[in-house]
């Protein structure tokens, strides 16, 4: 040590305080740098001016005390002192509070750096906590070599795994792709350039199902890993394939069916034409697409001016001859799925053979009718003519029968009378038919006494029921009137053909007529008849024919009961002429129930009485 004029104890106070200030300088510094190391390994520190800080501090501390050295070495004593004070003065305001300062933004950015990595902790609770608890199948898959990490509960139900076995499998166990489209696919998702997909999915039971996937990058503990997100589409797929198939059989038969559709816009413009039948309009199949709908000779003919009818929500109709072909129109407005119209759709059909056949049909019917026609008016001719002999023939029997005869011989007369009489029940009947079908039966409109035309109609059954024990009772209500407007013979006609039948088809018990008012109108009145016998009934198998002409219920009680099978027919035609209709309903042995209605006129005089 250098002579100095400082005594024993002046510099032991001296070594005393460079070795307290150095202590302390070198604490500090060390302090500082190891504080330094420790963030900057455990927490990934990268600030760098805290760190430039901390070392300037101690690279002043170092010169600092190298000048110290250096003074010390070239100075005289007397000014060392004073150099000795100034560069502890300045290391301890200089350099230890830069150092200071530096730890102290250190410990700062610490605190930062503790804050964020809570916020980052939570932020994953967060995450952790929406990927568990989400309904969607979320997984977080590894993309170096496909390894499902994590998969939450909807992902472990919908694929029918536990998580255990689940986080333990590869993705290509579910995705039904090669594994290098798999990893292809993984990249794509990692370099950001997809992130949505469709795949075919494996599950546990085997069942394959179709999924939209969605990808993204994220971040776990450093590691890159892929957050995929599952929805099933197979119903959706399922629902677009049936769309497209339906779509594909429309435009197959479209195209393959004899018609043209064309669609246009507001203006006319076609957007869409298709059908077999296209080359009709022009000869050979032009493109369609973009031409106005007017320019189609066959619809500017007739459609031009309706066109804004159209698109008010008029259809229209119309047929048209092209090139010797008979083309239906259709024209109707094109709406979308808010029901708006944003455009006209015309359907054209080749009608050719149809209205050829309808034309064919129309000569054949009316060859028909002519030839009906000429049958019924040969019907009717002859009858009329074998009637007037036949009535003849009659009365010349019946004056026979006055004079007299052997028994043998009025025998022979009275089958001639029965005979006779038969076949002309059987010419009034062919002539009323052939009337009817004609056309040319009119009905009268004249004032008769309901109840006298029922007792005559009637009356002509009583002896033949008498002989046969049968009763015959007759019921008319007391709603009816006295007298009504109509064709009583016709009614009497009616009434005598179903009490006949009714007699002629019962052995024991007896016929029931009942009449009542079904309905009252204003110079009017709707009567219901019900003829019920007791009598052999009718099988319901046949009910159906029964009103047919020339129809028998069974051709072995033709030949046991007589009758052509005309009158019910007969019976039939006349009902409807009159506004009614006639109905029946039977048992086999117990009997059957005939009923009809008619209108009748009413004068207004014998209305005010009801």
């Amino acid at each position: 040590m250098r002579n100095t004029s400082y005594n024993i104890q002046e510099v032991k106070y001296l070594e005393l305080y460079d070795l307290i200030t150095d202590s302390i300088a070198f604490v500090l510094t060390t302090i500082a740098l190891l504080y330094l190391i420790y963030l900057t390994y455990r927490h990934n520190y990268k600030k760098r001016e805290s760190t430039i800080l901390i070392f300037a501090g101690i690279i002043f501390l170092i010169v600092e005390r190298m000048i110290k050295v250096l003074v010390n070495l070239i100075i005289p004593d007397a000014y060392f002192q004073l150099f000795d004070i100034i560069g502890e003065i300045t290391g301890a305001f200089i350099g230890l509070p830069v150092i200071i300062y530096g730890v102290y933004l250190m410990i700062n950015e610490a605190k930062k750096s503790a804050e964020l990595k809570k916020e980052l902790l939570e932020s994953e609770e967060r995450y952790s906590d929406l990927f568990m608890n989400n309904k969607s199948v979320m997984m977080i898959i590894n993309p170096r070599d496909g390894s499902i990490v994590d998969a939450n509960p909807a992902a472990c139900e919908y694929y029918g795994y536990g998580k255990e076995t689940l986080v333990k499998m590869n993705i290509s166990e579910i995705i039904t792709l090669p594994k290098d489209r798999i990893e292809f696919a993984m990249q794509l998702v990692v370099k950001e350039k997809r992130t949505r997909f469709e795949f075919r999915h494996k599950l546990a039971n085997g069942e394959t199902r179709d999924v939209e996937v969605y990808g993204c990058n994220i971040n776990v503990k450093g590691e890159p890993l892929l957050h995929t997100i599952v929805h099933d589409i197979t119903e959706r797929k399922r629902s677009e394939l049936a769309l497209k198939e339906s779509e594909e059989k429309l435009r197959n038969i479209i195209t393959n069916v004899h018609a043209a559709i064309f669609v246009s816009d507001m203006d006319g413009k076609i957007i869409f034409a298709e059908g077999k039948i296209l080359e009709l309009f022009s000869g050979k199949l032009p493109q369609y697409t973009g031409m106005s709908l007017h320019k189609l000779h066959s619809v500017n003919s007739g459609f031009k001016n309706d066109f804004n009818k159209v698109l008010k929500g008029v259809t229209i109709k119309r047929e048209v001859n092209i090139n010797n072909s008979t083309i239906a129109f259709t024209f109707s407005p094109f709406r979308d799925i808010a029901d708006k119209i944003i455009g006209v759709i015309v359907i054209g059909i080749d009608i050719t053979d149809r209205k050829r056949l309808e034309m064919e049909l129309l000569r054949a019917k009316e060859d028909a009718e002519a030839a009906n026609s000429a049958k019924s008016q040969f019907l009717a001719t002859m009858s009329h003519e074998i009637r007037t002999p036949m009535n003849g023939i009659i009365g010349m029997t019946e004056l026979t029968l006055m004079t007299e005869l052997t028994e043998q011989q009025r025998e022979y007369l009275q089958m001639v009378k029965t005979s006779s009489e038969s076949l002309l029940r059987v010419l009034n009947d062919i002539l009323d038919y052939t009337k009817i079908e004609a056309g040319k039966m009119i009905l009268e409109k004249l004032p008769f006494l309901l109840r006298d035309t029922v007792n005559e109609a009637v009356g002509l059954f009583y002896v033949t029921a008498n002989q046969k024990g049968l009763y015959i009772k007759t019921t008319v209500g007391d709603e009816i009137p006295e007298t009504l407007i109509g064709d009583s013979v016709r009614l009497m006609q009616v009434l005598s053909n179903l009490v006949g039948n009714a007699v002629k088809f019962t052995s024991s018990g007896g016929v029931t007529i009942e009449i009542s008012a079904e309905e009252i109108f204003r110079n009017g009145i709707k009567l219901k008849f019900t003829i019920a016998d007791t009598g052999i009934g009718i099988p319901k198998d046949k009910l159906n024919i029964l009103f047919e002409r020339f129809s028998q219920v069974d051709s072995s009680r033709t030949r046991e009961y007589g009758g052509t099978g005309l009158g019910l027919a007969i019976s039939k035609k006349i009902v409807e002429m009159m506004d009614g209709e006639i109905w029946v309903e039977s048992e086999e042995a117990i009997g059957s129930k005939f009923y009809f209605t008619a209108v009748f006129g009413v004068e207004e005089k014998m209305m005010t009485q009801y």
